[in-house]
């Protein structure tokens, strides 16, 4: 999940730098890893997507690893990709992981925590 963090970090910089894919034009300087906005949003959703299923996975992670603080984030994380690079009009596909993600941070640091709060306003963005 933190690479996939890394790829929405790589992905929401060269949308500022940019915002197209394609060729870079000989007069813009080099930009990071030459990569577009779209590719390391793909890149992201793709690698949470991943990690999301080792979560859930028996095979992968005995011991209901879905039900922790960690996978609370990257659910957050994961309905971040969607929300900002992804079709944001797709309701269910946005607020499903940051709904769940939402319960989890309650139930694990309470309604006040400022992590907690944090996924409150993203479910609001939306």
């Amino acid at each position: 999940a933190g690479l996939a963090e890394c790829w929405f970090c790589i992905a929401s910089v060269a949308r500022l730098i940019r915002p197209e894919e394609g060729p870079r034009p000989e007069s813009q300087p080099h930009d990071l890893l030459d990569i577009g906005a779209e590719t390391a949003a793909n890149r992201a959703l793709e690698t949470f997507e991943d990690a999301l299923n080792i979560y859930c996975n028996e095979n992968y992670s005995p011991g209901h690893l879905d039900q922790t603080l960690e996978y609370a984030d990257a659910l957050k994380d994961y309905g971040k990709v969607i929300s900002f690079f992804f079709d944001e009009n797709d309701i269910h596909a946005v607020k499903s992981p940051l709904l769940k993600s939402l319960r989890l941070h309650r139930e694990f640091l309470g309604p006040a925590h400022p992590r907690t709060a944090n996924v409150r306003r993203l479910c609001a963005h939306e």
